[in-house]
C-alpha cells in the first residue's frame, strides 16, 4: 500500500511541485491580506483535487492494469488512495494551521475561531472526498466529474435557498451551534469514511481490467 502511494505521488510530482508553488503564494497573500480563512478552502481544495487528478493519471497510462499483476490485493490499491487522500488533508492542514499562526502573531485574532474553522473546513473535505472516491472507482475519473460536480454544487444551493428565503439564518446557526456541527462532522465523517471505504473495496473488487 504504501509503494501505492509513493507511485501516486511520483506520478504527479510536476502538478504537485505546481500546486506547492501555488500553495506557498496563497500562504503569502492569505497572511498579508488577513484572509486566512479563505486561504485554508484553497489549500483543502488543493489537497482534494489532487487526490481526483492521480486517477486521470492512473487511466491515461492504465496503471490499473499494470498494478493487477503485481503481487499485491486490490484493497491495497484502493486503501492506498483513502491513504493519499488523508495525506493530502493533513499537508493542508499544516499549511492551514501556519497561516493562522502567521496571522494571529500579526493580528492576534481569536484562535478558537481559527481552529474551528480549520477542523470545519478539514472536516467539509474530507466528507466531499468520501463520496466522490467510490464515483469515481465506479465510474472512472472523466465520467464522474460531471455527477462529483452536482455533488459539490447541490449542497451550497441549498444553503443558499435557505439563506436566501429566510428558512434560516445561516451565520447566526454556524456561530451558536458550531461546537455541535464540528462533533457532528467529526463523527459522521468517519462512519461516512469506513462506509465508502468498504464500497470501494466492494466496487474495485468486481471491477474487471
Amino acid at each position: 500500500m504504501i509503494g501505492m502511494i509513493l507511485a501516486d505521488f511520483y506520478a504527479m510530482k510536476k502538478q504537485l511541485t505546481m500546486l506547492g508553488a501555488m500553495g506557498a503564494l496563497y500562504l503569502c497573500i492569505g497572511i498579508v491580506s488577513g484572509s486566512e480563512h479563505a486561504m485554508i478552502a484553497f489549500f483543502v481544495l488543493f489537497s482534494v483535487m489532487s487526490v481526483i487528478s492521480s486517477f486521470t493519471y492512473n487511466e491515461q497510462c492504465r496503471f490499473d492494469l499494470f498494478a493487477n499483476t503485481l503481487p499485491i490485493g486490490r484493497h491495497s490499491i484502493v486503501l492506498g488512495k483513502y491513504m493519499m487522500a488523508v495525506i493530502s488533508l493533513g499537508i493542508a492542514d499544516i499549511l492551514g494551521g501556519i497561516c493562522l499562526g502567521i496571522s494571529h502573531i500579526m493580528r492576534h485574532g481569536n484562535v478558537s475561531e481559527d481552529i474551528d474553522v480549520l477542523v470545519f473546513v478539514s472536516m467539509i473535505g474530507l466528507f466531499f472526498t468520501s463520496i466522490a472516491l467510490p464515483v469515481i472507482f465506479k465510474l472512472g475519473s472523466e465520467r464522474a466529474k460531471f455527477v462529483l460536480m452536482a455533488i459539490y454544487v447541490l449542497p451550497f444551493l441549498a444553503a443558499f435557498a435557505l439563506t436566501k428565503y429566510g428558512i434560516i439564518d445561516l451565520d447566526q446557526f454556524i456561530n451558536v451551534k458550531m461546537g455541535q456541527i464540528l462533533l457532528f462532522l467529526v463523527c459522521g465523517d468517519i462512519i461516512l469514511m469506513g462506509i465508502s471505504v468498504a464500497v470501494s473495496l466492494g466496487i474495485y473488487k468486481r471491477k474487471e481490467f
